[in-house]
């Protein structure tokens, strides 16, 4: 006697609706420990860097220079930490003093410094990457140059008043938006002000700008520069660049690059 399969009643079970619900926190799950993982890398990395003296903490050559990382936080353009929490902002040695440059002009003028992001490892450059590939916005670290950030050569930067509160500026920090362009737009001219005067004190240190993010900065002579090789291990952190078609020359004004030019606009 043969029995007769039941007849499926058309109603989604609990387990049914469940199922999408459990891969999610399971895909989610396998991502927080990749980013668990690179935390511990990452760590591990700058110290060595930090240690065989290739980089250095902003905050010791000038600790009056605003620090945020924001790829500490979930206050960037991957919607979550990439960075561990106590992550230092890091830089080239010369880039630091420029930097302590640029703060000196910046508070004859009532302001300070701020940055937002500066050394970037390869990891967590993979894992923006990631995020964005495909969309234009963040440089591909298997291509070039990668991003002249996980050289210790550019930094993300804008200005705070001398009770540290934010200015305006065109637009927030990883607004890949079109009012985030480098030439500025618009009609405020407080804005305006802000941005000029920024661009001008990073132009007279040796910084140039990114056409579409304004507050995106890398030293004019990054071409000068070896690649940061992490001690005791054959890899570099990024490979040997040719140039950097992304770069504005003169931050702040149109030159043929910031005119958009082809190149002009390579992401970071």
């Amino acid at each position: 006697m043969h029995r007769r399969k039941p007849r499926k009643s058309g109603i989604r079970t609990w387990a049914d609706g469940a199922r999408p619900v459990v891969w999610g926190w399971i895909l989610a799950f396998i991502l927080l420990a990749a980013r668990a993982g690179f935390a511990a890398d990452a760590g591990e990395s700058w110290r060595a860097l930090v240690a065989s003296g290739q980089l250095v903490d902003v905050r010791k050559y000038d600790p009056t220079i605003v620090v945020e990382m924001r790829y500490a936080t979930a206050q960037n353009c991957a919607g979550t930490a990439v960075y561990p929490p106590d992550f230092p902002c890091l830089t080239r040695p010369d880039t630091a003093v420029r930097l302590r440059l640029v703060q000196q002009m910046l508070q004859r003028w009532g302001y300070r410094l701020k940055i937002w992001d500066a050394y970037r490892p390869v990891e967590a450059q993979h894992i923006l990457y990631q995020h964005w590939a495909g969309k234009g916005f963040v440089a591909n670290p298997e291509e070039g140059p990668g991003s002249l950030h996980s050289w210790g050569l550019a930094v993300d930067a804008t200005m705070v008043d001398l009770l540290g509160k934010e200015v305006s500026m065109p637009s927030g920090f990883d607004a890949f938006i079109p009012e985030a362009d480098a030439i500025y737009k618009g009609k405020d001219t407080k804005t305006a002000f802000h941005l000029h005067l920024l661009q001008s004190a990073m132009g007279e240190a040796g910084f140039m700008g990114l056409r579409t993010e304004w507050w995106h900065f890398a030293v004019k002579d990054w071409a000068s520069h070896a690649p940061l090789k992490v001690p005791g291990e054959a890899r570099t952190e990024a490979a040997r660049p040719t140039d950097a078609p992304n770069l504005i020359t003169a931050p702040g004004e149109p030159t043929a690059a910031a005119s958009g030019q082809p190149g002009a606009t390579r992401p970071r």
